[in-house]
């Protein structure tokens, strides 16, 4: 598995409204199977992760405030997974960001469409032959 490589822009509101399976961030790294990398009150951020059609993320303004993230029905550990990547790479929370650091299923997804050949010319490779070709003879 690895994270989408786009994220929807966060939604900013005054207040959420928190459902009863909201959870701090220490343990959703827990169930998405990391060691949470920091202590403190960063840990204690509430994470709601809610059941939607699509990836949307709602936060209320601050750094230690309460985040909802619309997730597609899915397995808890891939839940979690995606929702510490969102807090990492879109919130820039960095007790997520350093949580996810170094595990296999954090890096990016290949981009679509055909694998690189190896053989493109560089710019300024490209550019030389370029000037080469449309040189004046004066």
């Amino acid at each position: 598995m690895s994270i989408p490589l786009f994220f929807p822009a966060v939604r900013y509101v005054r207040r959420l409204a928190i459902s009863k399976r909201a959870r701090t961030l220490r343990a959703l790294c827990e169930t998405a199977g990391v060691e949470c990398k920091a202590s403190g009150n960063w840990t204690d951020r509430i994470v709601d992760l809610i059941d939607g059609d699509r990836i949307l993320i709602a936060a209320e303004p601050g750094d230690w405030s309460a985040v909802q993230i619309s997730l597609p029905q899915q397995d808890q550990r891939i839940a979690a997974r995606i929702a510490l990547a969102v807090m990492a790479y879109v919130l820039h929370d960095l007790v997520a960001k350093q949580s996810i650091m170094g595990a296999n299923w954090s890096r990016v997804s290949a981009p679509r469409g055909r694998k690189r050949s190896g053989s493109a010319l560089s710019t300024a490779e490209r550019q030389r032959r370029y000037r080469v070709r449309h040189q004046r003879n004066d």
